[in-house]
């Protein structure tokens, strides 16, 4: 009496009805009682609606007090003819009512659904996968909202005493889970954070899942009042355009800067080589910790089926996020006021891969040093296939670090092997002027003192530079393993020369 099926924003009440242990109902419109009645006990609401696409379902008792609640999705379905139309999704496992897509599959009851019975799929299915931390939230200087990778048990996640919060070594005032999944708590602090002092929140295996899983030991994550990005404080650092399969694109962002970034301040806006209208969209709320990452794609828990998770909590569910063609585009990241207060921007195209890459499927494009402009082609390589071809939210396996050596000329690594691997595949050019203003050319010559690359051609200089080179000739072809002599070229004549050994 006086329970409630939310569905949406509709809230609809049940007739009364005195349900006895293992017994089915079958909920439906009042005008659908017809259509049911010889499948078992019907209880009618004055209306339903339940969306094809997907949806939030909450059961509450009379006093308001949830029961169950599930966020369905087609995709649920696991087969796309059955999500077409005629078939329901079914729990597999009713001792399990928390877990989510894992517990649901389309029904295989020939008459296309199992109502007012037991479903044909039923079976043991138990949750064994430990809860993770993944990130937290700013909300206010007092307040942050820790976002966990599953439904945690809310009792455990309301009490203060599981959560410490360094430097200081206090507890929250306040944790709230938050309805109908509890997979965020919002955590109230005694006082306001302090200005440029990142803070530790540990979180205490003490508290579990709805199964009773506890939590990975030594779980915590980081929080702080965070700053507006400026012109090069966050950098375009990888992204993946074609990706296998049935996945989707990822752009990732680095923080090379010292100040913590609140990315629901930026945006990005996205302009194909064959479109003429580009796309604008907003970042969803994070914080972007310095030489932090955090990796944007419309379905991120799939990139795990083929690349290697070190930080899944560097890992944001974006939908919004665009489609990047394959044949090449813009990508701006700009401050949310103004898309002209661009942040960093990346044209790129295939082009950029490595000519080792016979197929791009699955191939994303990394950065090599993140302190080196997007604009420079020679900054950009194919992920490595040591690292599966892409690092999502971890750095990127061509990294190269600017050499150390302030010499005028210095190669490095002098050693290089451009196989493809993600170990030494580029080798690092860097170039020390007296003074900014020239024009630069470098050209690579082989042992006989034949010219075989112009990485860069007839480029401004500044007075500390650095340039790459993957292997490549002018005809696009991997030169052959040797000694190479590298020779830079300035506009007032200046003849710089270096070596190099090709593995």
């Amino acid at each position: 009496q006086g329970w409630s099926l939310q569905t949406g924003t509709t809230i609809k009440e049940f007739p009364v009805h005195l349900m006895l242990p293992g017994e089915y109902l079958i909920v439906t419109a009042a005008s659908n009682i017809s259509q049911l009645h010889g499948y078992g006990t019907v209880l009618p609401l004055s209306s339903l609606s339940i969306p094809n696409e997907g949806a939030i379902l909450i059961l509450a008792d009379s006093t308001g007090q949830q029961i169950h609640a599930v966020g369905y999705q087609d995709s649920w379905y696991g087969n796309p003819a059955k999500a077409d139309g005629g078939w329901s999704i079914e729990m597999i496992d009713p001792q399990n009512p928390c877990s989510g897509e894992t517990n649901w599959i389309a029904s295989c009851d020939v008459s296309g659904g199992t109502p007012g019975k037991q479903n044909s799929l039923n079976g043991s299915n138990p949750d064994i996968t430990a809860p993770i931390l993944l990130r937290a939230n700013y909300l206010a200087p007092d307040k942050a909202r820790l976002i966990f990778s599953e439904n945690t048990d809310s009792l455990a996640a309301a009490k203060t005493i599981n959560y410490t919060i360094t430097p200081g070594n206090f507890h929250p005032l306040e944790a709230t889970p938050a309805r109908p999944f509890f997979d965020t708590v919002i955590i109230k602090f005694p006082m306001n954070l302090e200005p440029d002092q990142i803070y530790t929140i540990a979180v205490s295996e003490d508290l579990t899942d709805c199964a009773g899983n506890n939590l990975q030991a030594l779980s915590s994550t980081r929080v702080a009042i965070p700053s507006t990005a400026e012109a090069g404080d966050v950098v375009i650092n990888e992204l993946l355009t074609n990706p296998a399969g049935n996945g989707k694109d990822y752009l990732e962002l680095y923080n090379p800067s010292a100040s913590t970034i609140d990315m629901a301040t930026m945006g990005i806006t996205y302009l194909s080589h064959t479109s003429a209208i580009g796309k604008t969209v907003f970042l969803p709320p994070g914080l972007l910790f310095p030489d932090g990452y955090a990796l944007f794609s419309q379905k991120p828990e799939q990139l795990a089926d083929r690349y290697t998770i070190r930080s899944p909590g560097n890992l944001i569910p974006f939908a919004d996020l665009p489609d990047f063609s394959l044949s090449g585009g813009t990508i701006w990241l700009h401050k949310m006021e103004n898309t002209e207060l661009v942040i960093d921007s990346l044209e790129y195209d295939e082009k950029l891969h490595s000519p080792l890459i016979t197929s791009t499927d699955g191939v994303a494009l990394e950065r090599v040093n993140p302190l080196r402009l997007s604009s420079d082609r020679t900054n950009w390589q194919s992920a490595g296939a040591a690292a599966g071809y892409g690092t999502p939210g971890y750095q990127n396996s061509q990294y190269n670090a600017n050499p150390k050596d302030k010499g005028e000329l210095v190669c490095a690594p002098h050693v290089f092997s451009p196989d493809g691997d993600g170990r030494d595949d580029i080798t690092s050019i860097a170039l020390h002027l007296d003074e900014s203003g020239y024009m630069a050319t470098i050209a690579i010559y082989d042992a006989s003192g034949r010219r075989i690359a112009v990485p860069v051609n007839n480029q401004l200089a500044g007075i500390n530079n650095t340039w790459s080179w993957n292997g490549t000739t002018e005809r696009g072809n991997q030169a052959q393993s040797g000694i190479y002599i590298v020779k830079i070229t300035t506009e007032d004549n200046r003849k710089l020369v270096g070596k190099l050994v090709k593995n």
